[in-house]
């Protein structure tokens, strides 16, 4: 197995790269996975959240791209039904809301992460789908700050529309004091400017009419309201979309972004057989679409990377999956530099013993 040197070379290493309007890299901990309609138990903030005169320190988050704001379980969570039905009722029912894009989403083979940090508590939701409409896939994040900031980065493409039509179709923004508290006047966060109210919001109800798709939106908490500010689609930014299909059942996705600076930057193959005690991951040059390896012995499975820059072997397999786990360093000579990834697998599934997962191909580049 070789060393993951042979692909990162640690050029003579430069001062970190300024911040962009990217998304921020280091995910933290993966919280759910393909789940719809689905609720955390109260999870840690990791400071006093200030909203509306009052602050709280832990968050029920969704797969429907929303946090609902409590202390110790009071407020209690918002009911089930509220969750996928993004009216205005919903948006000021129970607790206290912080929405970055409330909508009919499911996290239906997607992800949520939640990075709880003193200074930063990070939501991202990657590869959401609305509901019954699985062709078409989003990635949100959500960052919440001690003094009342908020930022949201909208992924490419987010839109508002849902099989189920109706109410389904909206889309909301903003933020909720919860408990029934009458909200202000609507507003047009595209068009950025200032509120005097302690909280703010957007309705799309029109199906496809989002306009802040590969937008940032930067809440500033000032003077009891909010400066709003939209930033526009960032650059060099840092990818690792996945591409193909497995074959086995096994999963490949990525840990975060490769951005640079993030140490904890990885690969997690899922639903590893408990027959593997580990995933090893080969890494190189992508091939999109994949080749077939029926001729070694692995029917129905395909290659997505010509093994370049090694074999690695990821951790033991735990819960059904297997990480490989590595820094991307701050260097300005690796803008762009780009490789795949596949996850295999021991199994009898196939002559070989081995099965596949799908290809990510990860783009070193920027984040917040």
């Amino acid at each position: 197995m070789r060393h993951l040197s042979t692909l990162l070379t640690l050029f003579a290493l430069a001062a970190p790269i300024a911040a962009q309007n990217c998304f921020d890299g280091n995910f933290g901990t993966r919280v759910a996975r393909n789940v719809a309609d689905w609720l955390s138990p109260v999870l840690p903030i990791g400071f006093a959240f200030p909203l509306g005169g009052q602050s709280y320190t832990g968050m029920y988050v969704t797969d429907h791209g929303f946090v609902a704001l409590t202390n110790n379980g009071q407020p209690p969570p918002p009911p089930n039904p509220s969750l996928y039905s993004p009216s205005l009722a919903n948006f000021r029912l129970s607790s206290p809301k912080v929405c970055a894009f409330y909508a009919d989403v499911v996290a239906i083979d997607g992800e949520i992460f939640v990075d709880s940090q003193p200074g930063r508590c990070l939501i991202t939701w990657r590869s959401l789908q609305h509901y019954l409409l699985p062709n078409q896939r989003y990635d949100l994040q959500l960052a919440l700050f001690p003094n009342g900031d908020v930022r949201i980065v909208f992924g490419p493409g987010l839109t508002n529309t849902s099989a189920f039509g109706g109410v389904a179709n909206n889309a909301i923004c903003g933020l909720s004091l919860g408990g029934g508290f009458a909200l202000p006047t609507a507003s047009d966060l595209s068009l950025g400017g200032a509120t005097t109210a302690n909280s703010f919001h957007e309705l799309w109800t029109v199906p496809f009419s989002f306009d802040l798709a590969s937008t940032t939106l930067v809440c500033t908490a000032s003077g009891g309201g909010y400066q709003i500010s939209v930033l526009g689609a960032g650059t060099n930014c840092a990818s690792a979309p996945r591409f193909g299909t497995g074959c086995g059942g096994i999963a490949q996705s990525p840990l975060g972004l490769p951005t640079f600076g993030n140490p904890t930057y990885g690969l997690r193959v899922d639903d590893v057989p408990a027959s593997s005690p580990l995933a090893v991951f080969s890494l190189g040059n992508p091939s999109n679409p994949g080749f077939p390896l029926a001729s070694i012995g692995m029917p129905n499975c395909d290659g997505y990377d010509d093994i370049a820059f090694g074999l690695y072997v990821g951790t033991p397999t735990v819960s059904g999956r297997s990480d490989l786990v590595f820094a991307i360093p701050s260097t300005p000579s690796l803008m762009g530099v780009q490789f795949a990834s596949q996850g295999l697998a021991f199994s009898p599934l196939t002559p070989l013993g081995l099965i596949a997962t799908n290809g990510v191909t990860s783009t070193v580049g920027m984040g917040f």
